[in-house]
């Protein structure tokens, strides 16, 4: 459901930046657009060039008789921007964009990031549209290889037009949401992985993550019958709290390409598991209408629930990284879900990040 697709390009936005910290020489990851380490600031061995300690700012020979190479100093401050599609199998596709500001910290770096996610109505079923607004601020430190990221988000999710039955049973008719208007968002997670060289220019990282998010799920509630020759009447929609637990178990692979070994390959395959993969509105009644009041229209009464159904799930992923300028690097990430009860979904993402 929409609560995992949130709260995973939530943690997309986080860029694995801790990884951004691994020198050169011992290689570097990220799960979703990310920056890898600038040669300037490490050790360059690539082409028998052991001898080309490059230091920021200072002049250094990497070959007897060749010009002196002046090393610019590193670029401790990043932007990047990306946006994606998401189509669901038999469902709706979602469409996202999203922009961060990092700043490295010695082995470490904080981060600031706002996305927009928006899901459209469904053409052939009861569903409803939906647009959300979150921003994130996440930190992370690379320690020995090893990758410590966390996050927090927080948003607002703003309710659309709702398709629901017309009363004839057969077809479906578009109107605006009568329920609440709309629901915060909030999210945290925090991921920890042990990226591993096999060579000089392959490394593979094992990551687990857990991830907490908590929303609303409005529930059209369809129409009312009224007597023969009489209006149908809207019935009142209502929204749910959906609290959701996500675990991730990832291996990813990836392989650096090109002479400076600043562009990559990877892939990854990872096992999900969510304590909320789908919801299903319940029995009973909403507030004001077809049950006990004391909610509030719109919002759920004693009488109302919503089951919540429990899934693991995987994922396969491919990643690119292609550094088309010193200080400007291209992003590509393509997955796909098996087993996801909700329906499958493709996601596709491209980025570009600005390092100054």
């Amino acid at each position: 459901m929409r609560q995992i697709e949130i709260a995973a390009h939530c943690m997309g936005l986080l860029s694995m930046g801790a990884l951004s910290t691994v020198p050169l020489t011992a290689l570097a990851q990220t799960s979703a657009p990310e920056t890898l380490p600038e040669p300037a600031t490490v050790p360059c061995p690539a082409d028998g060039m052991e001898h080309c300690l490059q230091v920021p700012g200072v002049a250094v020979p990497p070959d007897a008789g060749n010009h002196p190479l002046i090393v610019p100093p590193p670029a401790l401050w990043s932007i990047g921007v990306s946006g994606g599609l998401a189509p669901r199998d038999g469902g709706a596709t979602g469409a996202y964009g999203a922009v961060e500001l990092r700043r490295q910290i010695g082995h470490g770096y904080v981060q600031a990031g706002a996305m927009r996610y928006h899901t459209p109505l469904l053409s052939d079923a009861v569903s409803a549209a939906s647009t959300f607004n979150v921003g994130t601020l996440a930190g992370g430190i690379n320690l020995n290889n090893w990758l410590l990221d966390g996050y927090v988000s927080y948003g607002w999710q703003h309710f659309g037009a709702v398709r629901v039955d017309d009363g004839s049973g057969v077809n479906t008719t578009v109107r605006p949401s009568n329920g609440p208007g709309g629901s915060p968002y909030y999210a945290a997670g925090v991921s920890l992985g042990k990226m591993i060289p096999v060579s000089n220019r392959t490394f593979i990282t094992p990551t687990v993550a857990a991830v907490y998010a908590w929303g609303r799920w409005l529930r059209p509630a369809g129409t009312v019958l009224s007597a023969p020759g009489q209006p149908v009447i809207p019935g009142q929609d209502y929204a749910t709290g959906e609290p959701t637990w996500t675990g991730t178990m990832r291996l990813r692979a990836d392989h650096m390409v090109g002479r400076a070994r600043r562009s990559y390959l990877g892939v990854s395959l990872a096992g999900l598991w969510s304590s909320n993969a789908t919801s299903f509105a319940g029995a009973g009644g909403v507030g004001g209408v077809g049950g006990p009041a004391g909610s509030g229209p719109g919002l759920p009464g004693p009488g109302a629930n919503a089951f919540r159904l429990r899934d693991p799930w995987v994922e396969v992923a491919l990643h690119g990284s292609l550094a088309m300028t010193r200080l400007l690097r291209g992003e590509l990430t393509v997955a796909r879900t098996a087993g996801l009860v909700s329906g499958d979904t493709t996601t596709i993402n491209l980025g570009l990040r600005h390092q100054f």
